[in-house]
């Protein structure tokens, strides 16, 4: 399957954030649009937790090839600071939908040998306890202590398959993450919009494709939300027949 970049792909340029303003709550509709169509007419051809874990993954790829082929053909003004151990980002809070953290789940399960992930189990499970209850504001001022159940040694154990918002993540400055995690402070800092758009409106389409086959799509934490899903191996097939696994609100 493909998917064509939007007509508006040149329009993304460097950017400083306001702090009030999310930057992935840009999206681009066509694009968006596409992925949604894509999405549907594969589920309505094959219905199966194989085909929707395949659409999902090649939708994860599909905003990684957006963004390079975007930074191939435009000269970025800075260089993009972010790089192997610098995980300051492995600490901010993710949101999710359910299909990619079915597909997280799937993988981990296939992939991991047993006693990690019993490990990657209890990690999981012991950070959803401690985030239960807590507001987004309180999940922040305590993200020091409580990085992603995903980080180790200072690596991705999922990196292939991690979601659309890890993949938006990105700094120009790797100083300024630094001193805002030890400051916890959140204030927005220089970033490319590009990074943000391609990721986020697959993320939209992809979310927007599950629905319309009658798939719950809430916006999901991803530490509580995966470890529902390693505790629950059939909940990703009661998801895709349309029942609702998660709380939603």
């Amino acid at each position: 399957m493909r998917i064509s970049a939007p007509a508006s792909a040149g329009s993304f340029v460097h950017k400083r954030s306001d702090p009030t303003m999310k930057p992935w709550t840009n999206v681009d509709d066509e694009l968006a649009a596409q992925v949604k169509n894509k999405v549907a007419e594969a589920l309505s051809a094959a219905r199966s937790l194989e085909m929707a874990l395949e659409i999902t993954h090649q939708a994860l790829q599909w905003g990684d090839q957006f963004i390079s082929v975007f930074e191939s053909t435009n000269t970025l003004p800075r260089p993009v600071a972010c790089a192997p151990g610098c995980t300051y980002c492995c600490h901010n809070q993710v949101e999710v939908t359910p299909a990619e953290v079915f597909l997280l789940a799937k993988v981990i399960s296939q992939y991991f040998l047993p006693r990690k992930l019993e490990l990657l189990k209890e990690k999981t499970l012991r950070l959803a306890a401690l985030k239960a209850g807590r507001s987004k504001a309180e999940l922040a001022a305590a993200r020091q202590s409580q990085p992603c159940p995903l980080l180790t040694e200072d690596k991705c154990a999922a990196y292939p398959w991690r979601p659309f918002m890890c993949r938006a993540m990105h700094s120009l400055d790797q100083e300024h993450c630094r001193k805002s995690f030890i400051a916890a402070d959140l204030s927005g800092d220089a970033y490319y919009l590009h990074r943000y758009v391609f990721p986020m409106s697959v993320s939209v389409g992809l979310a927007a494709g599950f629905q319309e086959v009658g798939c719950q799509t809430p916006v999901l934490e991803l530490t509580q939300a995966l470890g529902e899903a390693l505790l629950s191996p059939r909940l990703a097939e009661r998801w895709l027949a349309g029942e609702k696994v998660f709380a939603e609100g």
